[in-house]
């Protein structure tokens, strides 16, 4: 499968008194994973020649 499109953004801190950080998904992004506010994702972290990456989907199940 071929890449349907690269999109960036930023990485900011999330909350004070937190070790979290947060990103915005791309419109697009979140138009081609069908994702909704309050969808919950998935980081899949793996490597490919020693050079890291991540898998991104919507979980099967939203929150409320």
């Amino acid at each position: 499968m071929g890449s349907l499109g690269k999109y960036a953004s930023s990485v900011t801190k999330a909350r004070k008194g937190t070790a979290s950080v947060q990103t915005t998904i791309p419109i697009a992004v979140a138009k081609a994973l069908n994702l909704k506010a309050g969808d919950r994702i998935e980081w899949d972290i793996r490597a490919q020649e020693d050079r890291p990456y991540a898998l991104v989907v919507r979980a099967n199940n939203r929150r409320r």
